[in-house]
């Protein structure tokens, strides 16, 4: 089963990191910003190790076949539009908060340090890190984010104590992260049904033999708080 969750999630923050590009380029068209000022103010307000950082992620576009001439046509001046289509998703999320201070937006910044969870998502899927493991509560190293806990407890069938368990867990807490983000910044129906209809399928192959886990409650209870979640926030339309 870690297998479809991280197929599932994968896609997921692959849909978030796309999105996250469109809502950056919207902000910025809504500024009156221009597309290429915004990204030398970007660069020149990194410490010189990121900066370095950041554009040796660059450079490395000059070895891919599939990017390698935009590097080279747009090198010496980005234009923002450029930019976001060459950089990791790390950077990505720099150059979003970034955006967020500079239009003093509590919207982008809630997203931004949500999404940050989401990368790590992101990373463990694409290693193929073992998620179903360490489910305890009380692993997770902040409370979970308020606007995130706000929506869970809209779900009328979980219980404040359920939710405060569940959340507690630094694994779950960022599955759900993903869920909420998705749901949060996908402004495409489509793209959110084929989530939906993943999701569905991976709580369906979660949910197929759970009389395995009849004797492991710690389990059962994080399987069912999944479950409710996904059902809750994502319904099949």
């Amino acid at each position: 089963m870690d297998m479809e969750l991280r197929y599932t999630f994968i896609q997921l923050t692959l849909d978030v990191e796309h999105f996250a590009k469109m809502d950056l380029l919207k902000a910025i068209e809504n500024h009156n910003e221009d597309g290429y000022q915004i990204v030398s103010d970007f660069l020149n307000s990194l410490s010189h190790n990121r900066r370095e950082h950041i554009e040796s992620e660059l450079r490395q576009n000059q070895s891919s076949n599939y990017t390698k001439d935009i590097y080279n046509k747009y090198s010496s001046d980005f234009p923002v539009w450029v930019f976001l289509e060459l950089l990791p998703f790390g950077a990505i999320l720099d150059f979003y908060h970034f955006c967020a201070k500079r239009y003093q937006s509590k919207q982008m910044n809630n997203r931004f340090y949500i999404m940050l969870r989401c990368k790590n998502v992101r990373n463990a899927c694409a290693h193929n890190d073992c998620f179903i493991n360490d489910l305890h509560k009380n692993t997770a190293a902040y409370p979970a984010k308020y606007t995130v806990n706000k929506e869970l407890s809209k779900i009328q069938s979980l219980s404040r104590d359920s939710r405060m368990n569940r959340m507690g867990n630094e694994r779950i807490q960022e599955l759900i992260y993903v869920l909420y983000i998705h749901n949060d910044i996908v402004t495409s129906k489509g793209v959110h049904n084929k989530a939906a209809q993943k999701l569905h399928a991976f709580k369906e192959r979660m949910m197929k033999h759970t009389e395995y886990y009849n004797s492991n409650q710690l389990i059962t209870a994080n399987f069912d708080f999944l479950k409710l979640v996904i059902d809750s926030w994502f319904s099949i339309g």
